[in-house]
């Protein structure tokens, strides 16, 4: 399972520990990885990136 959050280009925050050949993959192209101890929300049935509810922004000018 993936899921990530992206929070700038070339840095995502990522459950601690979980997917790990995604994660390799990631450092790989030189995607940052913050590790984010967070096992406890999929028991509400989700993960970081459904639990954060991720705004869309209007471009900065």
């Amino acid at each position: 399972m993936v899921n990530c959050i992206a929070v700038r280009p070339g840095r995502v925050l990522m459950q601690a520990g979980a997917s790990p050949r995604t994660a390799e993959t990631l450092d790989r192209l030189g995607i940052e990885i913050v590790p984010v101890e967070y096992e406890g929300v999929f028991q509400g049935g989700g993960g970081i990136h459904c639990s954060t509810s991720p705004l869309i922004r209007d471009p900065v000018a």
